[in-house]
């Protein structure tokens, strides 16, 4: 309805609305839901729109109305993408991190090292068995 009534009004709206994505968009990473490079992914997205709106604003014709429409129906795949990509990337790089902390990455990555401890058992990458012997390795 706004948009039969004031198309500038409208205009107005649609920058205002596009400006405040990007600082929320930046504050996603904090929240723990997604790596810190969604911060930038998404910036470079929301400039984008900010873009578009911005055009439309200036000059509010069918043209960069439409321009401003149609990247606004791809607009939530494309940040949602981002989104899971940072969700997946946080959570590989948290799990390699207890890995590191634990201090059994090398014992998973080079499993016929000799043991650090007791807690380590040297294992075939074969037959994983601790029994000493090991087709891959000769003693």
């Amino acid at each position: 309805m706004l948009s039969v009534v004031d198309s500038r009004h409208n205009a107005l709206v649609s920058l205002r609305n596009t400006v405040a994505l990007i600082p929320l968009c930046a504050a996603i990473p904090f929240t723990g839901i997604s790596h810190c490079s969604f911060s930038f992914y998404s910036l470079l997205v929301n400039a984008y729109f900010t873009y578009l709106a911005w055009n439309f604003y200036r000059d509010p014709n069918k043209r960069t109305a439409r321009e401003l429409f149609r990247f606004s129906l791809v607009y939530l795949p494309i940040v949602f993408g981002f989104l899971a990509i940072g969700y997946a990337f946080k959570e590989r790089t948290s799990a390699d991190d207890r890995h590191h902390v634990q201090g059994k990455y090398m014992a998973d990555l080079c499993p016929v090292l000799p043991s650090n401890g007791p807690e380590h058992v040297s294992r075939c990458p074969v037959t994983h068995s601790a029994s000493g012997t090991c087709p891959v390795v000769k003693k």
